[in-house]
């Protein structure tokens, strides 16, 4: 009985060095994103900020929360929250009678 070993070849085919450099590309994008992500708490957030204001007058009664805009906000306001609205922006909040 004669038994060949056939000796693997320790070399890639093109096909199979384009498959592995296209996983590390993916892997090295995906540790850049993560890293990136990492920054994002320090990046302003758009929620925090008003670009188009309600005009309006709110009745006092249904004022339920007033959140000043960050100040990196490109236009400075309000974030009002009432039982029909969770984020309603005005340019100023004014008390009857003061």
């Amino acid at each position: 009985m004669e038994v060949t070993i056939e000796k693997i070849s320790e070399h890639h085919t093109p096909a199979e060095n384009m498959k592995m450099s296209r996983v590390f590309l993916v892997l090295g994008l995906v540790l850049i994103m993560e890293f990136y992500s990492d920054a994002q708490p320090e990046a302003p957030n758009p929620e925090d900020c008003c670009f188009k204001f309600f005009t309006g007058s709110i009745p006092a009664k249904n004022i339920q929360n007033v959140k000043k805009t960050g100040s990196h906000c490109p236009q400075q306001g309000f974030i009002v929250t009432t039982p029909k609205f969770s984020g309603l922006c005005v340019r100023e909040i004014s008390v009857p009678g003061q």
